[in-house]
């Protein structure tokens, strides 16, 4: 009877909250006391394990309405009113070229699919978002193994839309020279290559990589010596561009390129050039020159003829130049014979930062009695924005190409 009303009142003080009860349980040590309790602690702690499983279920149900609520003011954003059709020309915008720059930064085009879902149909139901992709080479020695899968996704997701791929290399490469590896990475994406920029430096490519590259149609590069760096299929290209390089180097270039439509040089040309046959490249429209020195204006008029010539610009660049004016040039010979074996029509001519004589602006301007509609415009370095001479002129606007 006694060990009764022990527990009973052991039972009471672990169910009450008065202290001084709790702290009269230890006064009598007894093992029956110490086991009540014992067992009191257990049922506790099941009973907070179970509040704390209930505690958890409450706010996960919590987080999940948090995210609906989320998701349905996303649905109000203003964002939401645009149409497809206008998020899909700005995507058009963004997604021009789809750089793929250094890794692990993702193309414009990946980069937009991944925002949320509906971007995702819209960018992945819109292949021409997927018809560019521009790499920088350099940025890409040691992930070589991905640009062919990289390339796989996004000639899948083009579809019928033709897939222009971009090759860079720019001035400060890991690497001029690459392994036999990397270029085996690089043929299989030739088939799709449209545009090639190798730089200025003469980048050594083994082999003919670019040889056989049916849609490569435009292309950058420093013509050297050595005919290995030099092989693409010239007889296709639209647009080129050679930089650094002397005349005979440049020359032997041009003659394949025989339906080229737009052509630029950057310090083409050297004092050795005498005995450099000219060259006619009869679908050249477009002509823009970059000068360092007067021997580089000289290679155009001694050594080419366009009869289809219709745009002409030449500009300086920012370097101390020796002479302060090219005064050889004011018998204006070798451009009076380059517009009579070209008899082109030249509707625009753009003289730019340029250390010549008045006289010979004058002449030039007037140099071609066959075309009286000429637009003729000069512009000194205080009118004309400022450009650096190198690498040369920048990539020609895709619509030139």
């Amino acid at each position: 009877m006694e060990s009764v009303k022990t527990h009973a009142s052991l039972l009471a003080a672990l169910s009450s909250d008065n202290r001084a009860s709790l702290r009269g349980l230890f006064q009598p040590n007894s093992p029956s006391g110490r086991a009540i309790v014992a067992q009191h602690l257990l049922d506790a702690e099941g009973e907070l394990g179970d509040y704390d499983i209930n505690i958890a279920i409450l706010l996960a149900k919590r987080q999940r309405l948090v995210r609906q609520i989320e998701r349905c003011k996303s649905l109000l954003a203003p964002i939401n009113k645009i149409p497809p059709e206008i998020l899909c020309s700005i995507f058009e915008g963004y997604c021009k070229k789809n750089h793929l720059s250094c890794p692990p930064i993702a193309a414009e085009a990946l980069t937009v699919s991944a925002v949320c879902h509906r971007w995702r149909q819209i960018v992945l139901s819109a292949p021409e978002l997927w018809s560019s992709l521009h790499i920088d080479v350099s940025h890409w020695i040691h992930d070589r193994h991905r640009l062919p899968y990289i390339t796989q996704v996004f000639t899948e997701r083009s579809q019928m839309c033709p897939l222009q791929i971009c090759l860079v290399w720019y001035r400060r490469a890991y690497s001029r020279n690459f392994d036999r590896q990397f270029i085996a990475q690089l043929e299989e994406i030739c088939l799709e290559l449209s545009y090639l920029n190798l730089g200025s430096e003469g980048v050594v490519i083994p082999d003919d990589v670019f040889a056989d590259a049916p849609s490569l149609s435009s292309v950058i590069y420093s013509p050297k010596p050595d005919p290995a760096t030099a092989k693409f299929p010239f007889e296709q290209l639209k647009f080129l561009e050679l930089r650094e390089c002397r005349s005979a180097d440049a020359t032997s270039a041009l003659k394949c390129c025989i339906n080229l439509e737009k052509l630029e040089l950057c310090n083409v040309g050297d004092n050795l050039d005498g005995d450099v046959s000219r060259v006619t490249l009869p679908n050249v429209k477009v002509l823009k020159v970059m000068v360092k020195k007067k021997r580089n204006i000289s290679f155009v008029f001694r050594h080419l003829a366009l009869p289809q010539l219709t745009s002409m610009e030449i500009r300086g660049c920012k370097l101390n130049i020796e002479e302060p004016t090219w005064s050889d040039l004011d018998d204006l010979t070798a451009i009076c014979r380059f517009f009579h074996e070209s008899s082109c029509n030249i509707t625009t001519m753009r003289l730019c930062e340029l250390p010549v004589l008045p006289q010979v602006d004058l002449a030039s301007s007037h140099i071609h009695p066959n075309t009286p509609n000429t637009l003729y415009q000069r512009f000194t370095p205080t009118d004309s924005e400022e450009q650096d001479c190198h690498p040369g002129f920048p990539p020609a606007p895709d619509g030139e190409r």
